[in-house]
């Protein structure tokens, strides 16, 4: 999963921090071990913020519940980038 968390960040800054890197990879395998394997998973929303930040919102489907994910990227100059991930299982918001 390293591995995998590793190029997903490619050209992101979190990629240089091995601390965030290894949180990513530690809450990932603590939440399939709870929720299970994901099964599938579709995009719920963008949103932009301003001209160079976009958040996009994922659910992703578990045996046992879904999780949502929130991708925030930012644009510094030409290229959009990863600035922060974050996932959660709490849709309580979504249903408002």
């Amino acid at each position: 999963m390293r591995k995998a968390y590793s190029a997903f960040l490619t050209g992101s800054h979190l990629v240089n921090h091995e601390d965030d890197l290894d949180t990513f990879v530690q809450k990932t395998q603590q939440a399939f071990s709870v929720y299970g394997k994901m099964t599938d998973y579709e995009l719920y929303d963008t949103r932009e913020i301003g001209s160079r930040l976009l958040v996009a919102t994922y659910l992703s489907y578990q045996a046992v519940a879904p999780l949502r994910w929130r991708f925030i990227f930012y644009k510094a100059e030409k290229t959009w980038v990863l600035h922060n991930m974050v996932f959660d299982d709490s849709m309580q918001d979504l249903l408002e």
